[in-house]
């Protein structure tokens, strides 16, 4: 092993043990039982990720006793593969590492049947479920192929799984659509007894679904302000990360919120076909993909210079974002984000954030409160 290689194996080891569990989005499908319009997976020809990938994966990781490590299953639609899922939870759960191994599961919440949930409930699987908010707002992108809305089947499963105990978290997608419903939306969230929801922005813009940064700004504006005077109804992801970071509680952010963000060290993502990506963010972009599985060990895709190149972003290499005052908020936004937006040019990381401007307004409003009362933003965090 050279010298590099071992170098990056060690700093891995060392944060892992420091830090929070490595994280290894498996992408177990790109199907989906789903049309949904903003979705970024391609579905053309049906792939699906071998258990001996993930076993090789796994064997090649835990063998740096690293202290926890976490399995997110994603998609597609990830329980189109329970079965595939529930062999490779037995099979790791049997390794000597099995008992340093945690699940997770991103999920359309369509295909929730009594032995899936039975699945979860056995292996204390945490899930994430994409809903996007009231019948008339969810049914508008969450289709299935043959346009029928998806809200009915969700919410009837999520009932299943409030029955079994089962918490959840819930991803709400905006897009320029149900934009100005975003208030009504999360007052929803709050009435049928939901207290988190984590809200994402589609950006991307293609001929099917666009969004304003400006308009969503003023909106998250009128919603910071709405939570401010209904305090304790509900918490918003990222309302939660902006306040912890201006109090002082940075340890709190979650890893898409850093600067560097340790993307191919602290997580990675793999491919149905094993292809090892920095991120899922920069899924089916082939110049961000690590390795492969298959064809190489893990200690080799780890020593890929694109991991140093990725998580090398300085505040002074960026004139506008060293000057500005809530840069140690934003810390320039995500650099996935960044360099999708600037065409896939690594001189994006010399450019200030996609999301600039909103991260501005919405930072900024929450440093003037902060400022004016220290107890001020203690509302927006949960827990």
């Amino acid at each position: 092993m050279s010298d590099n290689v071992f170098g990056v194996l060690r700093h891995n080891l060392e944060r892992a043990k420091k830090s929070r569990p490595y994280s290894i989005v498996l992408k177990m499908t790109n199907t989906c039982n789903l049309d949904c319009t903003y979705c970024y997976v391609s579905h053309d020809n049906a792939r699906f990720l071998k258990k001996e990938y993930v076993e090789k994966l796994f064997d090649e990781l835990m063998i740096y006793d690293y202290q926890s490590a976490c399995c997110v299953f994603h998609g597609g639609e990830p329980l189109i593969c329970y079965r595939e899922i529930n062999e490779i939870i037995s099979l790791l759960k049997r390794k000597e590492y099995g008992d340093r191994i945690s699940f997770d599961i991103q999920t359309n919440g369509t295909i929730l049947n009594d032995s899936i949930i039975q699945m979860i409930k056995t292996n204390n699987i945490s899930v994430g479920i994409s809903l996007d908010g009231p019948k008339h707002v969810h049914d508008i992108y969450r289709k299935y192929k043959d346009g029928r809305g998806s809200f009915d089947v969700v919410m009837n499963n999520l009932n299943k799984l409030t029955h079994e105990k089962i918490r959840c978290g819930f991803l709400s997608v905006v897009c320029d659509e149900t934009l100005a419903q975003l208030i009504e939306t999360v007052k929803w969230f709050s009435n049928i007894g939901i207290t988190y929801i984590d809200i994402k922005p589609y950006f991307q813009s293609d001929d099917r679904v666009t969004l304003s940064v400006e308009k969503y700004a003023q909106k998250m504006l009128e919603l910071l302000n709405w939570l401010k005077e209904n305090p304790n109804r509900i918490y918003v992801r990222e309302f939660d990360t902006f306040a912890n970071a201006i109090c002082g509680n940075k340890k709190k952010m979650s890893m898409c919120d850093k600067r560097n963000c340790w993307a191919g060290r602290d997580h990675i993502t793999m491919d149905c076909n094993g292809d090892i990506y920095l991120c899922d963010r920069l899924l089916g972009y082939q110049m961000y993909i690590l390795g492969n599985i298959e064809k190489e060990h893990l200690d080799e895709i780890l020593s890929n210079p694109l991991i140093s190149q990725f998580n090398s972003r300085k505040f002074e290499d960026v004139g506008e974002c060293n000057v500005c005052e809530v840069k140690h908020i934003c810390n320039m936004g995500c650099a996935a984000t960044n360099l999708l937006e600037n065409n896939n040019d690594f001189c994006c990381f010399s450019k200030t954030a996609a999301l600039c401007e909103y991260y501005k307004v919405i930072i900024g409003t929450m440093r003037q409160m902060y400022a004016q009362d220290v107890d001020a933003l203690k509302i927006f965090i949960s827990g």
